[in-house]
Formats: structure tokens, sequence, C-alpha cells
């Protein structure tokens, strides 16, 4: 262990101009003495050598994981360096210098300990490129070096000159390329091995990716590289190969702008006509050259409806929000009220929604009292204003059963008739089969919504070609349309033709619509529960409930307590390891949850599995008004306007208020 002494001030401003060897020996005889120093000095050079000759002689063969690198267990003294009340200063200097000396190589300080300790070790996160690179010490050392710049350039492609763009191939001239110089700023150029297949430079770009994900890749073919012989260390030699380009992605400086402690984010109102939420997020995120994820909502709202709703966007000032409205214009997208704020918004923050809704053809149901058929005859007559002003009395009077609308759940009908519904997702994703589940995204919905709405016929040719070439990736990103159609299908389309595996290709959809699939599955079964528990016990509170008491448990209603409650106060759970199923519905949720084969496991990935939560069984409008134009006893049409609580929906209330009979 090193006992610390104070360092003066002046030393520490001269450590910036030292070079890294010399700081790391310096903070070593401070705090060990000039003999111990040089000892422990030498033994990080060791065990930085012993790395670089694995490299060395290693000798990989072309196209082989360099899976495993044999090294001598690092020596206590040197592995573990106590430094008992160092200051954080000295830390960070020693940290930066061990990274500029000794690539390699990192170290990290431990204080969770009685003295606190830095520990040194090797930094394995890019050992398995290796056996796809010509000179992998070289290479390795400079991308490593790159990575851990403490003065970081973040171009992009298009900034390096020379350089092909990501994604586009270059056209070919008779005259060799030149020679591009491998020690660039901007960027890390290692060269592969000869005759590299694609499918292999493809696991390179893999390994760099999972290394860091603020780097961008892209493989430059065609190129000579300077590197030496063998045998012969002076002597330069010519090699024509392709290489890994590794640069900055732009995503690296926003990351940088998060870790300050005041963030410049925008607050605003995003207004959408007839835009699903991912693809209104992806086309303000091109507005605003941001990442989708650097805009935050509350919720998710209706495609088929004009919907207003707060939003922030990260490190935007609102010069940038009112340039990026000029781009939406056509997007039927709108933003405006901008307001700097210090903080963002996260999912369900949400007090409510406000709706106002126009009803239009207006009519109702009338049963023949003659008729004595079962069930007896109806007929559609015109709904007069006291008809539906009683339903509306009624339903702020009673409230509603809060069931979850067919934009959570689906359309109703069996799956020939309208395809797949976003619970079927979610119930392949719970059992891990997401081959079934991308299946199940790419066949798609027959029918939209519930008006009859189908998809267009380039949508339907797309989901044609998928089945038709029994999943041709390529044939099928052809034939998709043109624009931000289908960008969830694209998504997980691009994720295949990357990762080669079905899990991995649905985690590129963004988690937000990840989890909707699941929160899908969940109101299936929250639906059906609750309509089990209305046709067994009514609209009263019986011994086994689940009630939410004032300060916000859940509790099993006891005998002494179903006075105390009323229908209101009933929660139903949400499915999920962390909920308790009401005694007098247990058996039902297991039973649905067998017959599905679907278990929740606190332990499994975030895709296969879900917390739970409870919710209400009957919810009450507030703020309820109607408004009848023109001076009619039979209107045309009627304004309603109410509010909701966070995740009740407003197709439940009409569904509600539409019921005009019993039977119906």
């Amino acid at each position: 262990h090193i006992h610390s002494k104070q360092v003066s001030e002046s030393q520490t401003n001269r450590e910036g101009s030292l070079p890294p060897t010399e700081r790391i020996q310096r903070i070593l005889r401070h705090h060990f003495g000039a003999d111990d120093a040089m000892v422990i000095f030498q033994s990080i050079e060791k065990l930085h050598e012993t790395v670089l000759k694995g490299l060395r002689t290693g000798q990989p063969q072309a196209g082989d994981m360099f899976r495993s690198l044999t090294l001598p267990l690092i020596p206590s003294d040197v592995s573990s360096l106590g430094f008992d009340e160092i200051r954080s200063g000295d830390c960070g200097t020693f940290h930066r210098a061990l990274k500029a000396a000794f690539p390699v190589l990192q170290s990290k300080t431990f204080r969770d300990v009685e003295k606190p300790t830095i520990k040194i070790y090797v930094d394995d996160t890019f050992l398995p490129l290796a056996g796809f690179l010509l000179d992998p010490q070289e290479s390795l050392q400079k991308l490593l070096l790159f990575g851990k710049r403490h003065e970081a350039i973040y171009p992009t492609l298009s900034d390096t000159p020379n350089m092909p763009n990501r994604g586009r191939k270059r056209k070919r001239s008779g005259k060799a390329d030149p020679t591009l110089d491998l020690d660039t700023t901007n960027s890390a150029l290692l060269p592969f091995i000869p005759n590299i297949s694609k499918d292999e430079r493809r696991k390179a770009h893999h390994i760099v990716a999972r290394g860091c994900g603020d780097f961008i890749t892209s493989t430059i073919s065609d190129y000579s590289f300077k590197t030496t012989k063998p045998d012969d260390s002076s002597s330069p030699l010519q090699v024509q190969t392709s290489a890994l380009l590794v640069m900055w992605s732009k995503r690296k400086g926003r990351s940088k702008n998060r870790n300050k402690k005041l963030h410049k984010n925008t607050l605003f109102v995003l207004k959408k006509r007839q835009r699903e939420h991912l693809t209104a997020m992806q086309c303000l995120a091109k507005a605003l050259n941001c990442h989708v994820g650097d805009i935050a909502t509350a919720g998710i709202k209706d495609m088929q409806a004009i919907t207003f709703q707060f939003c922030t966007a990260r490190n935007r000032s609102t010069k940038d929000m009112e340039a990026a409205n000029q781009k939406l214009t056509t997007n039927a997208i709108e933003i405006g009220s901008f307001v700097e704020v210090d903080w963002e918004l996260t999912r369900g923050e949400n007090d409510g929604n406000r709706f106002r809704i126009t009803l239009r053809d207006l009519k109702r149901v009338e049963i023949d009292p003659a008729s004595t058929a079962k069930p007896r005859s109806e007929s559609f007559v015109p709904c007069d204003k006291a008809h539906l002003q009683g339903r509306v009395n009624a339903i702020e009077r009673n409230g509603f059963v809060n069931f979850f609308g067919s934009q959570r759940v689906g359309v109703p009908g069996s799956f020939d008739e309208v395809g797949v519904r976003p619970f079927d997702i979610g119930r392949a994703m719970l059992k891990g089969d997401f081959d079934r589940a991308i299946d199940l995204l790419m066949i798609g919905r027959r029918v939209t919504h519930a008006n009859g709405i189908h998809e267009s016929e380039e949508i339907r040719n797309a989901r044609r070609v998928w089945s038709e070439s029994r999943r041709d990736v390529t044939k099928t990103l052809s034939a998709m349309p043109k624009g931000n159609i289908m960008s969830r299908e694209r998504c997980v389309l691009q994720g295949l033709k990357r990762y080669r595996n079905s899990r991995d290709a649905f985690k590129t959809i963004p988690f937000s619509v990840r989890l909707f699939w699941i929160n899908a599955y969940q109101s299936l079964v929250w639906n059906s529960m609750a309509t089990r528990r209305l046709e067994e016990f009514g609209a009263r509170v019986v011994l086994g409930d689940q009630v939410r008491r004032d300060d916000g448990t859940v509790t099993i209603v006891a005998p002494d307590d179903i006075s105390r409650f009323t229908i209101e106060s009933i929660v139903l759970p949400l499915p999920g390891y962390n909920v308790e199923y009401p005694q007098n519905l247990k058996q039902m949720y297991e039973e649905f949850l067998s017959n599905d084969t679907v278990e929740f496991k606190k332990d499994a990935p975030p895709e296969e599995t879900a917390k739970g939560a409870y919710r209400k069984l009957v919810v009450r409008p507030t703020n309820v008004s109607v408004a009848f134009p023109g001076d009619t006893t039979f209107p045309s049409e009627v304004l309603l306007g109410f509010d909701l609580s966070t995740g009740s929906y407003a197709t439940s209330l009409l569904r509600e208020l539409m019921v005009s009979t019993v039977m119906r």
C-alpha cells in the first residue's frame, strides 16, 4: 500500500508538460520512494510488453478469432497499487498517463475498501480483432490510443479527405488507389489481413461496435499500406489489402454534453396528424439532427387523431427548434411553445390527457317492443339530444370499465380477418421466440384499425416478398416503399443483415417500441380478467378483490373492509413478476398464462419479461362537456370534451357511450 503525501501545487501544475512515463514515475516516486518506484514501473513495462509479444508471436490464421491470449498472472505488487488518502487529482493524472504510455493497459480506482486502491489490468476490449488484422500489435495500440485520447476529435466520414462515404461503393478506376498514412489524427485505420472475406470483416465491425458504442466503422477497399518485413524492420513493405476505418460518431459529442450538470434542453409541444409515434419521432430527430433517444416524451399518442403532447429535446436551443419546425411542415408535424429547461421528461410523467372529439352522423339503436325473437330485432333511428345527454351523464356519474383500447391490444377479429395484432408479437417475445416475433412483424396487419382501412399495395407487396422469398432480407429491403413507411420492419431487417441473429436484430428496434408489444400482451390479459371479474362478481366489492388505499398501497379486501370501498377502488394487476394476483382471480390468471406458455421471470432479459403493475377497474372522466351545434332536437353532430387520467383510453369511453342496450 502506498501512503499518500501532499503534492505541492507547483508540482501539480508541471504535470501536464511532462511525458506520460515521467508523470507515472513521479507519482510512484512520491508514494514509494525512488528505488521501489523504479521496480514497480519496470513491472508495468514488462506487463505491457508481454501483451505486445503475445500479439506479435500469436500468428493467428486468416479469419480466426483471437480467442485467447496467454499472459502470466499479474504480480500482486503491480496489479494492486494501494493509495491511502490519495488526492483525486493524482489518481486522474495516473490514469491518463497510463493510457497514453501503455495503450493495452488500463487502471481503475476502487474506493469502497478500507484503503483506496488503483488496479492495473490488461484492456482486452479489442483483443479479438487481432485475428483479422495485418499488424495486430501496431493496429490495436493505435485503436486503443484513439479511443482513450483525452482531447478527442469527433469527425464524420465526410470530413475525412479521400475517404468513401459510408455504405456507398467506390467507382473503381484503372489506376491504383493512393497510399494512406496510417497515422491519421481524425480516425484509426487498421489494415486487414489480405484476402479477408466479407463475413470476417463483418465480425470485425461487430467487435468494434461492442467494444465502444460511440465508434462508427467502415471498410476501405483496395488500398496499399506501408508496413515492415518480419525479418527486416528497416525495409518497408507495400501490402495491397483492405482496412477497417474507425471514427467517432456524432453521438459521442452529444454524450459529452449529457455529462454536464446542467442540460440545455428545450421543452416544447408536438402536434401531429395521422402520424404513428415512431415515424413522428424519426422525422423530428432528422429535422433536429439528433438521435431519436434525445427526444423524450411522457407517453405515446394515437395515430388516428390530431394530437398534442409535451416533449423535451436534449441539448437543443429554441433557435434549433425554430429552424427544425420549418423542415417539418410537409410531414404533418408541427412544434412550438419552446422553453429552455434543465430536465428531461420520462415515461409516465403526465397526469392525464384532455380530449376534444366530434361525433357525426348520430343515430341510436331502437328495439322493437313487439318483437318476440331472441335476440329482439333492432333498428337505427335518429339520436335526440336527451338520449345522448343522458348517456353522457351516466358515464360522468358511474364511470366506465377501464379497458385498454384497440390502439394497444389490436383490432378485434380473427387472425385471418385482421392479421397480426400487437399482443401476438408481445407473446412471442415473452416466449423468447424472436424468429416468430420477426415473422409476425413482417406478416403485419390486414386491417390497420377498426374502420376497415387496409395497408397500401406497396406495403403488402413487401410483405409478400418476405414470405415468398423465405426470409430473404436483401430482396425484402429492396421491395420496401421509400421514406419512413414500415420503419419498424426496415429497422429489424437491417439488424438481421448486420447481426445474422434474430434476438440481436430485434434489439435494433427502439426499446419503447419493444416494450409496447409486451405491454400489449399484458393489456390483453388485463382486458380478459376485467371481463371475467365483472361477469363473476358484478359491480360490487367482494372478498379477494384488490383495492388501492388512499396512501397508494394495494391490499386484499378483508371481510370488515368491504363496506369501506367502492368499485372505483378495485384494481387488477397487469401480469408480471412483481405483482400479486387477487385471490378470487388468481386461478384465471394462471390458466390464461399457462395456455399461452408465458412465464414472467425476474432474471430474464427485458425483452422477455415485465415487472407488472396495478390498474383501476373503473375510472370516471372529469371536466366533461357536451355541445350541440345548431338548435335542433335531432343534432347531426356533437362536440364532446373530457379529461382522463394517464393510461385510460377515450375509445373505451366512446364504446361505453355508444352501447345503448344491455344486450349490445
